[in-house]
């Protein structure tokens, strides 16, 4: 058996080519009693030692890639800002709000006149539209990542930062992207679609931006005051929505791609397209729209299917 895994590490290692993923398995054979060259070992830890520092510079490379986006985007985005500040004129934003100006300004108007804001998402809207609310009474952010330095803010921000205990792959359950999801997956994001639950007042303006957004608007429903706007950002995904017409698009003609359940076939994203553009139209009036942002009216519902609804939609983190 030794004799096996030594050739097996010396065709491994023909050429004197050592992958860095061989350090361990060279050691543990050495370990076992296999001779293997000790060349063979220190290669494999220079080759490990320059997998590691290319996989660092990589990492910076992009982490300052994201840096300058963001800090061009913030720049396009703080006239803007300026425009609609009752408060805070004078304070550039810390964070963009990742919408483009004709969406943006769509939300700065429905929050102007606004005193109770609710985002999902935790991006940099709840920094930037409360700017133009001039009687402010509570602003409330809720995210599935830890919070991070939230110093500088210039008003009061309730951050609600579950943190949910979940792997995660670019921001999706690692679960659900490999189609093998369960239920402890879905139910471990409960507290983070049920956020609003237990608001004493209705709120004015809700941002649906982050993950389970079908799930958030259903949530939301029974939580926004009368003649309050609920906005939904990437609606294209869940509406059949025309809008070089500006009106919503008849489903038979087209259905959105839903582009967010890549694990799923081309059929799945017809049928989850269908799905929620039906359930959203039950719920829903769109009032305006943009290509990135859409304003929802809630309809007087007493729907019985509700419940139903709302777990088809809780096994859907788009």
């Amino acid at each position: 058996m030794r004799a096996f895994i030594l050739l097996s590490f010396v065709a491994a290692t023909a050429g004197q080519r050592i992958r860095a993923d061989h350090l361990q398995a060279l050691e543990a054979a050495k370990a076992s009693g296999a001779r293997i060259p000790a060349w063979a070992i220190a290669k494999a830890k220079r080759n490990q030692q320059r997998a590691q520092a290319a996989a660092r510079a990589a990492s910076d490379a992009k982490a300052r890639e994201a840096a300058l986006h963001e800090n061009e985007t913030l720049a396009r985005e703080a006239p803007l800002v300026a425009e609609f500040s009752t408060r805070c004129a004078e304070r550039p934003p810390r964070r963009p709000h990742g919408l483009t100006p004709r969406g943006a300004r769509l939300v700065f108007e429905a929050t102007r006149g606004a005193k109770r804001y609710f985002e999902w998402g935790g991006g940099g809207g709840a920094e930037n539209f409360p700017r133009a609310m001039a009687n402010a009474e509570r602003v409330v952010s809720v995210d599935y990542h830890r919070c991070g330095d939230e110093s500088g803010t210039c008003f009061a921000i309730e951050r609600r930062c579950m943190a949910i205990d979940v792997d995660l792959i670019d921001d999706h359950p690692a679960k659900w992207r490999a189609d093998a999801a369960d239920d402890s997956e879905f139910d471990a994001f409960l507290p983070y679609t049920t956020a609003i639950r237990g608001s004493e007042k209705p709120f004015d303006v809700v941002l649906v931006a982050g993950r389970f957004r079908v799930a958030c608007l259903l949530e939301a429903h029974p939580f926004v005051a009368a003649g309050g706007t609920v906005f939904l950002q990437n609606a294209q995904r869940y509406l059949a929505l025309h809008y070089s017409r500006n009106q919503l698009a008849t489903p038979r003609r087209w259905l959105p791609h839903v582009t967010a359940s890549y694990t799923l076939n081309a059929a799945g994203k017809r049928r989850i397209g269908k799905r929620n553009n039906a359930v959203l139209r039950k719920y829903y009036d769109v009032v305006a729209m943009t290509p990135d942002v859409v304003a929802l009216r809630p309809k007087p519902s007493t729907n019985a299917t509700w419940e139903e609804d709302l777990a088809a939609a809780r096994r859907d983190p788009c």
